[in-house]
């Protein structure tokens, strides 16, 4: 491998976020002056990079060369929830920056000519690759983006980016792993989880929505995920509570009946089990636990709200 210590220098990540397609949100842009990564989260449907057209499901990362060309086609029956980065390799500008990525031709543009392209080897085409969803590069996709949607500064930004193109780097130089995909099943039983989990789920419903006996059900939660549907099911609702008790004052009692704890020593315990924390600390202070803990696997529906005190300026694509 190159030495690639003093590549990238000049990096940075112009644009960071969740973004959820809805029915019939198809879009396409003509020209998109960044290297770009989007990984599923939920949902499936196709994205088009240059005329490669990729099938994308949970686990699916697409990688998109300076000034691509892009089409998002999400499947209408579920469409996709994608984490999405947008890298400059090489951003000229200092202090001023305008966080967002030119979607169009804007040669007239001052910022336009400013930012350019460093060549990493094999990040000339478009590329998909699958990783597990609680795999470092998931993890690292979710950090840079709560980074950038609260306090992140400039110079924060700008390493993050270099590590981005050192993994991508690493990645397009290493063989592909073949990853177990994600079943249609599973995902529709892991669906029903998220949709239900404040109501009892017993191994009779999940063979209902599978059409599996609970030994298959067992087994396969144990291929993909690496844990039992009961241990599933009960992080799923200790992150739920750590979600809900961030966003409001409900009692830690009516939150453990809510979330079908039989008592709240029961939860209590559970939570503590997990976070390495009681409900109660957590309360105290929500900072003692990361807002994007490792999960196996992203909540269905995730909001996408920027911090209005964020440092750096969001212009409209319509200025750009």
């Amino acid at each position: 491998m190159h030495d690639i210590s003093k590549h990238w220098e000049n990096a940075i990540i112009i644009q960071a976020l969740y973004r959820e397609f809805r029915y019939g949100e198809n879009y396409h842009y003509p020209l998109v002056q960044s290297c770009y990564i989007a990984g599923c989260l939920t949902g499936r449907g196709r994205i088009k990079v240059n005329n490669q057209l990729f099938d994308i499901a949970p686990g699916k990362v697409v990688f998109a060369p300076w000034n691509h060309t892009i089409t998002y086609i999400p499947d209408p029956d579920a469409p996709y929830v994608l984490a999405c980065i947008h890298l400059i390799p090489d951003a000229r500008e200092h202090g001023d920056i305008r966080y967002n990525a030119f979607h169009t031709l804007r040669p007239e543009h001052p910022l336009y000519l400013l930012r350019q392209n460093e060549v990493v080897d094999k990040f000339n085409r478009a590329a998909c690759r699958s990783f597990a969803e609680n795999s470092h590069f998931f993890n690292l996709m979710r950090y840079a983006i709560d980074y950038f949607l609260e306090q992140a500064t400039e110079d924060q930004l700008r390493l993050m980016a270099r590590l981005f193109f050192y993994e991508i780097y690493t990645m397009l130089h290493t063989p592909e792993e073949k990853m177990p995909q994600i079943p249609v099943t599973l995902r529709r039983m892991l669906n029903h989880i998220d949709d239900y989990m404040e109501l009892p789920i017993d191994m009779q419903q999940l063979s209902f929505h599978s059409n599996l006996s609970p030994a298959s059900i067992y087994r396969m939660f144990r291929k993909y995920l690496n844990v039992t549907p009961q241990r599933y099911i009960i992080r799923q609702r200790l992150l739920h509570a750590a979600r809900v008790m961030r966003q409001s004052t409900i009692s830690i009692t009516s939150l453990a009946r809510n979330l079908q704890f039989s008592t709240p020593g029961n939860f209590s315990r559970a939570f503590k089990e997990e976070f390495g924390i009681s409900p109660r600390q957590f309360r105290e202070n929500p900072a003692a636990i990361p807002e994007s803990p490792k999960l196996l696997r992203p909540p269905r529906h995730i909001d996408d709200k920027l911090n209005p005190h964020f440092t750096p300026k969001f212009i409209p694509e319509s200025e750009l």
